[in-house]
């Protein structure tokens, strides 16, 4: 949207835009606007002639109608200097927006164009009336002028430093996660070719400066840094050790040759980055906190949650919901469709190592265990219940509580799968350990009724039960010791 063309006076517009402002109720504009958020890079440079990519960010709704959004490069006296490639239609209409939109646009700046610092100017246009803007909500670090349009960064034009890229804070500097997720870096650089394909290094260091090897995160960059140019932006994502210490960590990244990993690339510290002196440049932190009860989830496909005559999972299984009654306690669903317990012992289910190893890499507090139905088609009771003995003495050993939990009736009960109920109850008794009977507390839900009832295949709970199973789980969980 060029602004050579006519537009109402600016006074004009002033009032009008005051004027919709004043008549708009705040809840309807917090519904039905959508919100202006700072360049994913919002301090840019390159030359005149050169291509600059703008990482355009928005907090959005749904927009009455798809409009294009216009981009200006406005100089100090007010001047619009960008090129006819800064207007666009983004990649989703915005008539299809909804929550976080992020795309990158590439512009040319005009060979001609003055060197100096420019504010960089977006907004959204009607493109049946170039000069019907939409009114925006504006993000941290966003402001407006009297034409709806919104300053998300600045561009400055002019000789470009020949050999140092610079390093920008994660596109999220403060993240946080527990042991076992997954944490996602949104690396970012403002970057000049280099000499050549450097590797990306990034240190987790704890309050007391020790980096922690367990948490590197070297990676080659999807553009090799001899391509690099103008604004880079990339996620990685990194999991977390389990056994990783709670504390807040900060995120140090830099660049390296494999030709020599020990001599670090000089480069420039952006905007709240600082260098540690050791060629690393701090980008964040992340603290990594860790519940007081965490719960594994053992058993089949009964808690893994299969879904009846579709074979895909339940929007919500037993231990989504018995999580879901318990927001302080961490829980993990290591369900398993058609195993045994024999299968959990040896690690044999496809999924998890021998149970000795599974215990050892787990930081969880409790195990509650499901296993029955598959194995009274499986092994013998004697051998199902020493593979419960198994399975129990090993998670003690490693300082665990174990629960036992019995199975939901199924076509099998009244014919042999009560047997293996009873079966794990005393294996129960012998160990020490609590029970949730979900056996039981479904067989009074029923009062007489088929097991079909509440597993419509004869095995696998409606998503109904499923939750019930859950909140049923969590309820006798609360009175355990």
């Amino acid at each position: 949207m060029r602004s050579g063309r006519h537009r109402p006076h600016a006074g004009y517009a002033s009032l009008l835009a005051l004027l919709s402002l004043v008549l708009l109720p705040l809840s309807a504009a917090a519904q039905q606007t959508s919100t202006v958020l700072q360049l994913g890079t919002p301090s840019l440079s390159a030359s005149p002639g050169q291509n600059v990519t703008l990482a355009m960010r928005f907090n959005a709704v749904p927009m009455a109608e798809d409009y294009s959004v216009f981009v200006h490069f406005v100089d100090s006296n007010g001047t619009n200097h960008s090129g006819p490639d800064a207007d666009h239609l983004p990649p989703v209409g915005t008539s299809r927006w909804s929550g976080a939109v992020a795309y990158n646009h590439t512009v040319t700046l005009p060979a001609s164009m003055p060197h100096g610092t420019y504010s960089i100017r977006v907004g959204l246009f009607q493109n049946h009336s170039p000069w019907g803007r939409a009114a925006l909500t504006r993000g941290t670090g966003v402001t407006v002028d009297d034409q709806l349009r919104y300053t998300v960064g600045t561009l400055t034009v002019g000789s470009q430093p020949s050999t140092t890229s610079t390093v920008l804070r994660l596109g999220s500097p403060s993240l946080s996660s527990r042991p076992g997720q997954a944490v996602t870096l949104a690396m970012r650089f403002n970057a000049v070719p280099m000499a050549e394909d450097y590797y990306v290094f990034v240190h987790f260091v704890d309050q007391n400066g020790v980096q922690h090897s367990t948490l590197n995160a070297d990676h080659l960059p999807p553009v090799g840094t001899s391509q690099w140019s103008g604004a880079i932006a990339y996620n990685i994502s990194k999991t977390l050790p389990i056994q990783l210490t709670s504390g807040t960590y900060t995120l140090r990244v830099g660049l390296y040759s494999m030709a020599a990993p020990n001599n670090r690339i000089p480069l420039t510290p952006g905007s709240g980055v600082t260098a540690d002196g050791e060629g690393r440049y701090i980008v964040g932190t992340l603290t990594v906190t860790s519940t007081s009860e965490v719960v594994d989830y053992y058993g089949d496909s009964t808690v893994w949650g299969y879904k009846t005559g579709v074979g895909t999972r339940v929007s919500k299984p037993a231990p989504a919901a018995f999580a879901e009654a318990l927001p302080q306690v961490q829980v993990r669903n290591e369900g398993v469709s058609g195993t045994t317990a024999c299968g959990l012992l040896n690690g044999t289910d496809g999924v998890h190592p021998a149970w000795s190893t599974q215990m050892s890499n787990s930081n969880a507090t409790t195990v509650i265990i499901n296993h029955a139905i598959n194995d009274q088609w499986t092994y013998s009771l004697a051998t199902y219940k020493s593979c419960l003995t198994s399975l129990a003495q090993g998670a003690k050993s490693r300082g665990k509580r174990v629960i036992f939990e019995t199975p939901n009736p199924t076509r099998d009960s009244g014919g042999g799968l009560e047997t293996y109920v009873a079966a794990m109850k005393e294996v129960a008794a012998q160990q020490q350990l609590s029970v949730i009977d979900q056996y039981q507390y479904l067989l009074d839900y029923l009062n007489g009724r088929s097991p079909y009832d509440i597993c419509p295949d004869g095995l696998h709970p409606s998503d109904a039960v499923y939750e019930m199973k859950g909140r049923y789980a969590a309820d006798v969980f609360k009175t355990l010791p």
